[in-house]
């Protein structure tokens, strides 16, 4: 009897001990986290807004670039690109082409530019 209990009292103290370190662990990676992490968003923070605005620009020039077409051209191009998808029949007429307006926030227009950028 005495081994048994001798035995149960080791085992609860090495529990104890683990879940002790266990713990110690735990904070320690708390508080590493505490410090470390808002050095990481600061730099992701200037890292997305210098991205942001880069990206920006390059959509702006691309907005300026298209408006700069002329409006003869682009209803060539438009009646070609329509002609084509249709099986090129020769029936086609374009009466009038009318500008949507772009709603997407900038992200999404970002984000569909780096989509494009990173397939090609």
């Amino acid at each position: 009897m005495s081994q048994l209990m001798y035995g149960l009292i080791v085992t609860l103290f090495g529990i104890t001990i683990v879940f002790l370190v266990l713990a110690g662990l735990w904070g320690i990676l708390a508080m590493m986290k505490l410090f470390f992490a808002e050095k990481k968003t600061q730099k992701k923070q200037v890292a997305m807004e210098s991205k942001i605005n880069t990206t920006s620009a390059e959509v702006t020039a691309t907005k300026v670039l298209a408006e700069e077409m002329d409006a003869d051209e682009l209803l060539a191009v438009i009646t070609a690109a329509i002609s084509a998808c249709m099986g090129g029949q020769n029936n086609l007429l374009v009466r009038k082409i009318t500008r949507v307006g772009d709603n997407t926030p900038i992200w999404g227009q970002i984000s569909r530019h780096e989509q494009t950028l990173n397939r090609l």
